[in-house]
């Protein structure tokens, strides 16, 4: 039964409406145990896929470092002539752990004073790569020259007046496109 109250007192319940109030109170705020549990698995699983997906990517989209190689260049021993097949100088590693195949390495000459390039392989016929051994690959240990292939005089004839008494080049590598340190300032070839 209920009473009835004046302004600023609280209404009157009875026991059974008051016990059913709580009730229904508590079912409206409370999530049962067992729908908690399952939400807080699934909300597991997915993140754990998120995370799955985050770190293959990241894991896939790595790319190729290239070579761990230093190279040094330094002017051939041999003087520079008129002709066209001059050895211009020598390259080796100073740090060679990785046998750099040919087919994926490019060794770039470039002239300042002529503002000209010129692209080495073995057998170039502008600038021509000299191997201690003929094969497919630049050796860790091995020491390699190049002279002009023929085609093309580089540099002149040593203190002729026309190069001066050196030819200045500056010789840059890529192997697999990715730069190879070393030498990156111009070489004097007398």
């Amino acid at each position: 039964m209920i009473s009835k109250c004046t302004l600023g007192e609280a209404p009157l319940y009875t026991d059974g409406q008051v016990n059913k109030m709580k009730n229904e109170m508590k079912n409206d705020e409370a999530v049962s145990p067992v729908i908690a549990t399952i939400l807080m698995v699934a909300i597991t699983v997915v993140l754990a896929g998120v995370l799955y997906v985050w770190a293959s990517e990241l894991a896939g989209n790595q790319t190729e470092a290239g070579s761990l190689n230093q190279y040094k260049a330094e002017d051939h021993p041999s003087a520079t002539t008129s002709g066209m097949t001059d050895n211009l100088m020598r390259l080796s590693f100073v740090n060679g752990p990785d046998d750099l195949t040919w087919s994926f390495l490019t060794i770039t000459l470039f002239d300042e004073e002529d503002g000209k390039t010129y692209k080495c392989s073995p057998n170039g016929a502008d600038c021509s790569v000299g191997e201690e051994t003929a094969d497919t690959y630049w050796a860790g240990d091995e020491v390699i020259s190049i002279a002009e292939g023929g085609s093309t005089d580089i540099c002149g004839e040593a203190g002729s007046g026309g190069e001066g008494s050196s030819c200045e080049v500056k010789v840059s590598m890529q192997y697999k496109g990715k730069p190879i340190a070393g030498t990156s300032g111009i070489v004097a070839v007398a």
